[in-house]
C-alpha cells in the first residue's frame, strides 16, 4: 500500500486484484461444496426409496398426514348401561305338565305294479320234406330167378393237376474285378503286336546309333495311355523314332494278381549304323 500523509488510505491496483481472486476462488468452493452436498443429500433420498419402503412411505405419511376418520350416525358410541350384560332368569317348572306330541304325517301308500303278460310264441312248422325219387331196381335173370340188384354208380375219374414248367431263376451277373491302379510299377513290355522303329536318315548319314529305352504307361484294356524317354539313344531323331514306334504297337493288357490293372511298360529299341 503506498502511504501519503495528508491523503486518504487506499489500496494499490495489485491488491485489489488478488483480493478479488481470492473472493472468487472462495465463491467457487462454497459452489463445489453446494453441488457436493445436493449429490449427497439427492443420493441417500433414491437410496432410502429403493432399499428402505417402509422409511419413505413414513416420511410421505408425515409430510401429508391422513385425517381421523370423523364418527358417524351409525357408530355412535352406545351408553355403558346398554352394553351391560343381564342374564335371563329361569322361570318356574311346571309339575304334572305333559309335551303335547307334534301332529306326524301318514306316509303316503305305495301303488304295487300290476303284472304284465308276455306272449307266448306258437309252435313253429317243420319245413316240409320232398321224397326222393325210388331207384329202380335192374332185374337180372339167373337160372329161371328174377332177383332185384341196387344200381351201381358209375365211376368217376378226376384229371390230374397240369404242373406248369418251372421258369428258370435269371442268371446273377458276377461282379466286375475291381481294377487295380498301378503306373508305378515297371515291367517287361508284352505286346500284341511290336513295331519296328525305321532308321532315320539323318542318323544313318551321321553314322549315330545307340540304344533307347521308352516307358509307356498301358490301361487295363491295353491302351496307351502315356510315354515317355527314360534313356536316349544319344541322337535326337533316335529318340523321336523310338517314340513313335512305342505310340504305334499294341499290348496286352496288364493284369496283377488275375485283376486287370493300370502298369508301365518297359520297351527297348536299339539302332546300329
Amino acid at each position: 500500500m503506498s502511504f501519503t500523509p495528508g491523503a486518504p488510505l487506499r489500496r494499490s491496483f495489485k491488491e485489489d486484484r488478488d483480493e478479488r481472486k481470492r473472493k472468487k476462488s472462495v465463491r467457487q468452493r462454497v459452489r463445489v461444496f453446494a453441488l457436493i452436498a445436493v449429490l449427497i443429500v439427492v443420493g441417500a433420498g433414491a437410496w432410502i426409496a429403493y432399499a428402505r419402503p417402509d422409511f419413505s412411505a413414513l416420511l410421505s405419511n408425515l409430510q401429508h398426514p391422513v385425517p381421523a376418520p370423523k364418527p358417524t350416525a351409525k357408530s355412535a358410541i352406545l351408553p355403558t348401561h346398554l352394553l351391560a350384560y343381564h342374564p335371563v332368569k329361569p322361570g318356574p317348572k311346571l309339575i304334572g305338565a305333559t309335551p303335547t306330541p307334534l301332529p306326524t304325517e301318514t306316509p303316503k301308500p305305495t301303488p304295487t305294479p300290476q303284472p304284465t303278460t308276455t306272449p307266448t310264441p306258437g309252435p313253429k312248422k317243420a319245413p316240409a320234406t320232398k321224397p326222393k325219387p325210388a331207384a329202380r331196381p335192374l332185374t337180372v335173370a339167373a337160372a329161371g330167378n328174377a332177383f332185384a340188384l341196387p344200381p351201381t354208380p358209375a365211376p368217376q375219374f378226376t384229371a390230374a393237376p397240369t404242373l406248369a414248367p418251372a421258369t428258370p431263376a435269371p442268371a446273377t451277373p458276377t461282379p466286375a474285378a475291381a481294377e487295380v491302379y498301378a503306373p508305378q510299377i515297371v515291367v517287361d513290355a508284352r505286346f500284341a503286336n511290336r513295331i519296328q522303329p525305321d532308321y532315320p536318315e539323318i542318323a544313318r548319314e551321321q553314322n549315330a546309333g545307340g540304344t533307347a529305352i521308352v516307358l509307356v504307361t498301358v490301361g487295363p484294356k491295353g491302351n496307351v495311355i502315356s510315354q515317355r524317354l527314360e534313356k536316349s539313344a544319344g541322337h535326337p531323331a533316335l529318340d523321336q523314332a523310338a517314340l513313335s514306334a512305342a505310340a504305334r504297337s499294341s499290348f496286352l493288357p496288364p493284369k496283377i494278381d488275375g485283376k486287370p490293372a493300370t502298369e508301365t511298360y518297359r520297351v527297348v529299341y536299339t539302332f546300329a549304323p
